[in-house]
């Protein structure tokens, strides 16, 4: 069984279906995709979160740390690199990472791709915004991606500064230039799998471009291996 490796925030997510809050209900539809493709799920999270969750549902292995990010984005994001300490300490080989509010439109596709994966590959998708959880077309999210799937082996090629955090931009092209770098052989699918439903930015740009130009210049500081 792969493992599934996010942040499931202590309250409901805010969403609206036709007008309609589902917060609550959404979460339980991405959970139940994760499920349904085969995935054991973990979610990570800092013990002042976990002390008033809300989504402690049954199926998820909470993973705590101390970290907490709300300094740097005003959230108490948890740091990327804590994701790859749950992964470690799994018993699965394969590691997916995806955000709380992804749902999977075809739970076998996923199964059977995650699957494949072996050490020395790694897979990457964008994913669809859709307007209303009953629909299965909708824009394709170009600024970034939204799961990866990668063997335990890899996850050192991966690990970045401490101030990078889940939830925020561009730690997805951080682990992308990585893996590249690194020499592990990276496919894309089809995003049409990956579905999410759309809501207003949760970041500034401000806060993009600042994030931005670390990345940018942690990677410039890496050497590519011999």
């Amino acid at each position: 069984m792969p493992a599934l490796i996010t942040s499931i925030p202590p309250k409901a997510l805010k969403r609206t279906h036709d007008g309609i809050e589902i917060g609550e209900i959404y979460q339980k539809i991405c959970i139940d995709s994760w499920r349904e493709a085969g995935f054991q799920i973990y979610s990570v999270n800092n013990d002042q979160e976990l002390k008033k969750n809300e989504n402690a549902h049954e199926e998820i292995i909470f993973y705590t740390v101390k970290s907490d990010g709300t300094i740097f984005s005003g959230k108490p994001l948890v740091c990327f690199n804590d994701l790859l300490d749950c992964g470690y300490s799994t018993k699965e080989d394969i590691i997916a990472f995806t955000n709380a509010d992804i749902f999977f439109s075809d739970a076998q596709k996923i199964a059977k791709i995650a699957k494949k994966i072996i050490p020395g590959k790694a897979i990457f998708s964008r994913r669809i915004n859709v307007e209303n959880i009953k629909e299965r077309k909708g824009s394709t999210y170009i600024w970034g991606y939204d799961l990866l799937i990668l063997h335990k082996n890899d996850l050192d090629a991966i690990r970045t500064r401490q101030e990078m955090f889940f939830g925020e931009p561009w730690w997805d092209y951080y682990v992308l230039c990585m893996l590249l770098l690194n020499k592990i052989y990276v496919e894309t699918f089809d995003s049409s799998y990956i579905l999410h439903l759309s809501h207003k930015e949760a970041f500034e740009k401000k806060r993009w471009e600042e994030i931005g130009i670390h990345t940018l210049q942690e990677l410039q500081n890496k050497k590519t291996p011999s």
